[in-house]
């Protein structure tokens, strides 16, 4: 049994404390290398996989168990669109941000709609981690150029 487990409060926030355990889901080896090093500089996240394609992504995500996913939306062998639905099933306590460069509002309804707790723009990475730690702590996070 994992000691950071806890029950969820009312407002379905996490169940597990940090260190938060995230698998990173890209096809592009620079933006596994960016995400690590952010990862790195935060003590709430610890690296907890990689996978370059949306198959790899769901076979690690059923072994690791992480909880929490950066996923891309474009990539080979099963894309984030495909994958993300499926993610949100293996793992639906865990918090999953897309982190692609899908801008306009439609896809965020679509990323919602589809199991992701969160959205940033791959040109405002450095929003990322503290977008994570948003979903981590809040369940949601729309960009507020966005939110209504």
């Amino acid at each position: 049994m994992d000691w950071r487990i806890l029950d969820p409060d009312a407002h379905g926030a996490p169940s597990v404390l940090p260190p938060w355990r995230v698998l990173v889901v890209d096809d592009d080896a620079d933006v596994h290398a960016l995400t690590e090093m952010m990862i790195a500089l935060d003590d709430r996240f610890v690296m907890g996989g990689r996978a370059h394609n949306g198959r790899a992504a769901l076979a690690a995500a059923e072994s690791l168990r992480p909880d929490a996913v950066i996923l891309d939306l474009s990539m080979p062998d099963l894309d984030g669109w495909a994958a993300l639905p499926r993610l949100r099933a293996l793992l639906p306590d865990a918090g999953i941000v897309v982190f692609s460069a899908y801008p306009d509002p439609i896809s965020l309804l679509q990323i919602l709609g589809a199991g992701g707790d969160g959205y940033i723009n791959k040109a405002t990475s450095w929003e990322l981690i503290p977008v994570l730690g948003e979903v981590m702590r809040d369940r949601r996070h729309l960009p507020e150029s966005l939110a209504v």
